[in-house]
């Protein structure tokens, strides 16, 4: 995958630096993500001018990369158009993100479709809905987006009455250590966001999290008082990565004040609480490791289990294609 320099190159080229990052390109980078970077280039460019565009290069993991980068330059219309006229098909090889994109919500007629452009060195980043008095908090998982990229991902988010506030974990930590740039603690993150709760009007905050993230929205949904939490098939427990998480803490903020042990199990730490949010834990039938993460919540009566029939794969949100995304979100914002 592209590296974060990668990606400020294509931000410069977007804003028409295109001839200075073509030529710092080609002086930089191992050979096939500099002929990959450049690749992407010409298609994009072409795409923009409106001439025609050829297929890239096989073998097919190259086309997956090379989707990516796309969606992350935040040119879903060039997405699309690479899916259904270059790639022709969703080679499963791919994976499923080119059904995602084919898949996704168009912007709606009203709204700017860059009304959000991913920074991906930003940890809290906020799209505000005026009027609105739903906050949704979305927590990233460990790869640092929410199966797919968060620029196609808003096409979903955006729909909704709320304001969005993407969230995102660096260290490493399942957000347990809390978010770096909003402060050295778990409290201050905390506070942090209900600060921002409250700037942007917010009256009902709601969780959601993918993967590693689905940790994070159930312990910050607890905390800030939401009314409700949606899981994506992601750990309500660290067991195996608890010592990680303890040692990573104290390398890194060595001032804060460590991590509960205590705190790391979602079960537990609901069981002692005495207001809880509604959650809903969405897994793959088929998936042991995520199914025994979504029971481990199932003895709380405001824990429903929502186990996706037939699915195996732990990226749940590309099983379940756009109804099953959309009926699981308009859930958590219903009143």
């Amino acid at each position: 995958m592209l590296t974060y320099q990668s990606r400020l190159l294509f931000k410069r080229w977007a804003a028409g630096d295109r001839d200075a990052v073509e030529a710092e390109v080609r002086q930089q980078g191992e050979f096939n993500e500099k002929a990959l970077i450049l690749e992407t280039l010409d298609f994009l460019r072409s795409f923009e001018r409106g001439e025609p565009v050829a297929r890239l290069a096989e073998p097919t993991y190259r086309h997956r990369i090379v989707l990516w980068t796309i969606l992350e330059c935040g040119s879903l219309a060039a997405a699309r158009h690479y899916v259904s006229k270059i790639l022709g098909h969703t080679d499963t090889r791919t994976g499923r993100l080119p059904s995602l994109v084919l898949t996704a919500p168009e912007t709606p007629p009203d709204q700017d479709e860059k009304e959000f452009e991913d920074d991906p060195a930003a940890e809290i980043q906020i799209v505000p809905r005026n009027r609105s008095r739903n906050v949704l908090l979305v927590f990233t998982g460990g790869a640092k987006r929410f199966s797919g990229p968060l620029v196609l991902m808003h096409q979903w988010f955006r729909r909704l009455d709320a304001s969005i506030v993407y969230l995102r974990d660096l260290d490493g930590m399942f957000y347990a250590g809390g978010i770096g740039s909003a402060g050295a603690s778990y409290e201050d993150t905390i506070e942090y966001l209900a600060k921002a709760v409250r700037l942007l009007g917010g009256e009902r905050i709601l969780c959601t999290g993918s993967s590693a993230g689905t940790f994070g929205a159930l312990r910050y949904g607890l905390d800030l008082s939401a009314e409700r939490v949606l899981s994506l098939a992601g750990p309500s427990r660290l067991d195996e990565s608890a010592q990680r998480v303890l040692e990573r803490q104290k390398r890194r903020r060595p001032l804060a004040v460590p991590i509960d042990p205590d705190s790391l199990d979602m079960a537990a730490v609901y069981g002692r609480a005495r207001r809880r949010p509604f959650v809903r834990m969405t897994f793959g039938e088929r998936n042991k490791v995520d199914r025994q993460e979504a029971e481990n919540m199932a003895h709380l009566a405001e824990v429903e289990l929502d186990p996706v029939p037939g699915a195996e794969e732990h990226d749940i949100v590309s099983f379940m294609g756009r109804s099953g995304l959309e009926a699981r979100l308009n859930w958590l914002v219903s009143a």
